[in-house]
């Protein structure tokens, strides 16, 4: 005959399991107030000048500038985006880029020295967009 048989998991096992749930809760919450707090903001800009619609165009503490891109045409709220963001950022002197959809606009942070704004609006006209330097 066979007999029933029940597996137990050794006490520690479920106990370590716990902690790594928990742990990973963790992180996850520690990224998503990290991105939240910065996803808008950029960091702190030094010399920051606002236009009259609010715009900013700054250099920043690394001695890099940061601009505010208006961008029209993207019809999809994930992939234009995304594809603008992945361009940007493969951009000879550019440093970092989010864009979005609900905003049009992309903001970049770039080296002066290897790039410059007309250059980032060309890039992004070259996929087909409409773009222009907030003012």
């Amino acid at each position: 005959m066979i007999e029933n048989q029940q597996t137990i998991a050794p006490a520690g096992s479920r106990k370590t399991t716990g902690i790594i749930i928990i742990a990973g809760f963790v992180i996850a919450l520690a990224a998503i107030i990290t991105f939240s707090i910065f996803a808008h903001d950029g960091g702190v800009a030094i010399g920051a000048a606002k236009s009259e619609n609010g715009a900013e165009n700054a250099v920043t503490s690394r001695g890099t500038k940061s601009v505010l891109i208006k961008v029209d045409g993207m019809s999809c709220p994930t992939s234009c985006p995304s594809g603008i963001k992945a361009m940007l950022e493969r951009t000879p002197g550019v440093i970092s880029a989010e864009a979005s959809y609900w905003d049009k606009q992309a903001k970049v942070e770039f080296n002066s020295t290897e790039t410059s704004q007309e250059k980032i609006v060309e890039s992004i006209k070259d996929m087909g967009y409409r773009a222009s330097v907030k003012e």
